[in-house]
């Protein structure tokens, strides 16, 4: 066995029968066949065939350190190199690295990054081999400040100190806003004495009287938790009936015409009683 670009005056890498190739490329295979007394001086060479060793495995990769799942703001740290593997012993795997904040990438400077944005970080490995294949590898990591911050809760809506029960109760939309966390959620919670109340396409309807509690909180990945509380108070009517007002309406006009009447009579009373003075 020859090796590659190898000729028939260079010595052979091997002789015998089996043979692990150590490395891609071209070999020349040449069998020697010789008579029965071994007679070197009596031989014949044959060409049979050219070989092609070809390696199709991507590098393995691992770390002997691991990142920390968690950093704090303005720390630097050390871009780890990876420990590769690969099925060929001569295959001069090479690696790099790059590191993104978001969608920005972050500059190394001497094997090292600055964390100077809080967020989450990612380091992207890239690995290839003399034969061109191919891996990546992925490492992430958030990086916090102490953040003691709550959200803010903005309630789209006045909410009134009373109402009726039986009445329908528009519950708002509220907006949550945070000094880190752009996608925190608000929650909605409805009591009514102390038991949940139902929120049906926006609205609550109370059947009884009682005190109404409607809290909106939010918490942000840090455990800062924003509560806002709406109280009002379920009373037991909705105010005077149409039939009542009507009523008391016609009750009033009714004693202001009877005053009137009896303005009228004493008036012409008196009248009579003068004329009969006169006489």
């Amino acid at each position: 066995l020859y090796s590659p670009d190898s000729s028939k005056t260079d010595s052979p890498i091997f002789e015998g029968l089996s043979y692990h190739f150590s490395d891609v490329g071209n070999y020349k295979v040449i069998y020697e066949i010789y008579d029965t007394n071994l007679d070197l001086h009596n031989k014949d060479e044959i060409k049979f065939a050219e070989l092609k060793v070809v390696d199709t495995t991507a590098p393995k990769i691992s770390f002997t350190e691991s990142y920390q799942s968690e950093y704090n703001l303005n720390e630097k740290i050390e871009i780890k190199t990876p420990v590769i593997e690969d099925n060929n012993p001569s295959g001069n795997p090479e690696w790099s690295a790059k590191v993104y904040q978001g969608e920005s990438e972050i500059s190394i400077t001497d094997g090292k990054i600055t964390l100077d944005l809080a967020g989450v970080y990612k380091i992207i490995y890239s690995f290839k081999d003399k034969s061109g294949n191919s891996e990546s590898y992925e490492v992430r990591f958030i990086v916090v400040e102490n953040d003691n911050e709550k959200p803010v809760i903005d309630i789209k809506g006045d909410y009134r100190q009373k109402y009726s029960r039986g009445e329908k109760i528009q519950i708002f939309d509220a907006d949550v806003s945070d000094n880190l966390d752009k996608n925190l959620t608000v929650i909605i919670e409805v009591l009514l004495n102390g038991e949940p109340l139902e929120i049906k396409d926006g609205f609550i309807v109370p059947e009884e009287e009682g005190l109404l509690l409607i809290t909106y909180s939010a918490t942000d990945s840090f455990g800062n938790t924003e509560i806002s509380v709406i109280r009002a108070e379920i009373t037991g009517g909705g105010g005077l009936s149409g039939i009542i007002i009507a009523l008391i309406v016609i009750g009033v006009a009714a004693v202001a015409a009877s005053v009137t009447v009896i303005i009228v009579i004493m008036k012409k009373k008196r009248g009579k009683i003068d004329e009969e003075k006169r006489k």
